[in-house]
């Protein structure tokens, strides 16, 4: 059976610096628009806003734990389902 490992570590091997500043990049775009997100579907839940940031930290962190893949999508409707 072959050794499970997370694509995570995988990926490192190839990892740059160019790469990291694209990802860098990416990374601040996504926080533009998912950060004002959560705390509106938080709102709209009727949580606090500081829950929506922590959900939405909380989801980062566990598909980024989690992802099989190099690119890892968090979506928005992932936000939303676990807040509700």
């Amino acid at each position: 059976m072959e050794r499970l490992c997370p694509q995570l570590l995988l990926s490192l091997k190839e990892y740059s610096g160019a790469k990291f500043t694209k990802d860098l990049i990416a990374g601040v775009i996504v926080a533009i628009i998912a950060l004002p997100l959560s705390i509106a579907l938080a709102l709209a839940s009727g949580v606090s806003p500081e829950q929506g940031l922590y959900t939405a930290i909380e989801e980062f962190v566990a598909c980024i734990g989690t992802a099989s893949g190099y690119a890892v999508l968090v979506g928005c409707v992932a936000l939303a389902i676990q807040i509700v």
